[in-house]
């Protein structure tokens, strides 16, 4: 496994996988140091997804309710704990699931940090309701918290990074591109993570820039030194 520093700006970038087959998987994987698979996504078997995830240096495993049709999602999760994973994410809507419950199970027994995620996918509520459903999400006891919303005019991106406010466990940015630049900001902030697609490949989310941008953009912002400063961030 190769070696990568701690404080890497590579290591704030999660190339998010968009391809289905073990093959593309592989492709769109390349050299990237932490990588997104999301299991509701793929088609592969389990003997495939261990393989993959030996390929990877670090990995996010999501976790979404589509997941849970596949009959045999219990061995396929399975599979996908077999590697170095950062965190097991999964929608916080489905978490009271007994499938799910089984699942978080299995990842907390076997020591692995879990992510509950909350997604609005047509707006960008105001930030009373952020905050409560923020404060909902951190009783319920994950080890990090994403929340991402729509972002349909400008007034929307103050809104979402009030997210970070008094919380250093948890990434929060904007959908769409109106407030893409707060895909950028949640480097710096909080857990100090965002998202790309791959170069060539279809997104996963609407908004993200590719995995090429968002390095240039953290090669910039670490050279000026934009991640010294480690008061907002749990890095």
């Amino acid at each position: 496994m190769r070696y990568v520093p701690e404080n890497s700006y590579r290591r704030r970038i999660c190339l998010s996988l968009s391809g289905t087959s073990f093959d593309e998987c592989r492709r769109q994987l390349g050299d990237a140091i932490f990588a997104e698979l999301r299991l509701d996504r793929i088609s592969m078997n389990a003997t495939e997804i261990r393989q993959l995830i030996d390929l990877g240096y670090e990995w996010m495993i999501a976790v979404r309710e589509p997941f849970l049709n596949q009959p045999d999602f219990y061995e396929l999760f399975d599979a996908a704990l077999s590697g170095n994973i950062r965190y097991v994410d999964f929608d916080f809507e489905i978490i009271h699931d007994p499938r799910v419950q089984t699942l978080l199970k299995t990842a907390r027994e076997a020591g692995f940090k879990i992510m509950f995620s909350w997604h609005d996918f047509e707006k960008t509520p105001d930030r009373e309701f952020l905050l409560q459903k923020r404060n909902e999400i951190s009783e319920a006891g994950p080890d990090a918290i994403k929340m991402v919303c729509m972002g349909n005019t400008m007034n929307d991106a103050p809104i979402m990074l009030f997210a970070y406010w008094g919380c250093k466990n948890i990434t929060a940015f904007c959908l769409g591109e109106e407030c893409c630049e707060t895909r950028i900001t949640a480097m710096k902030w909080g857990l100090g993570m965002t998202y790309a697609h791959p170069d060539g490949a279809e997104s996963t989310a609407p908004g993200q820039f590719s995995y090429s941008d968002m390095l240039a953009f953290g090669e910039i912002m670490d050279r000026k030194g934009e991640f010294n400063d480690r008061v907002n961030s749990s890095l």
